[in-house]
């Protein structure tokens, strides 16, 4: 999953491909209302969660993809950000994770 959201920021966004950067994430939303939860799952935390982490690295950020967003994505994303919010490292998370059950 990772090599693929590589993909989309660097070969397709970067390169100012926006329809078919938009065509990824329409494909995306519509996993993400039709799938099980198996695999909405591998599309929240395999790619929304890397394309936060790696374009945070990026010059022009994270927060440009959320134009290309559905209503599923955008909440698969906010939900992200809660988890991560104050959080620097997954070893964060998991401990707080754990503190919660």
């Amino acid at each position: 999953m990772g090599e693929f959201v590589h993909f989309v920021i660097e070969d397709l966004h970067e390169k100012g491909k926006l329809d078919d950067t938009r065509r990824v994430f329409q494909i995306l939303e519509n996993l993400l209302v039709e799938a099980d939860q198996e695999t909405r799952d591998l599309i929240g935390l395999g790619f929304f969660e890397t394309l936060q982490n790696l374009a945070s690295h990026r010059p022009q950020g994270n927060k440009v993809y959320e134009q290309f967003f559905g209503p599923m994505s955008r909440k698969v994303w906010s939900e992200l950000q809660k988890m991560w919010a104050g959080k620097s490292s997954l070893m964060d998370v998991i401990r707080v994770e754990q503190k919660n059950k």
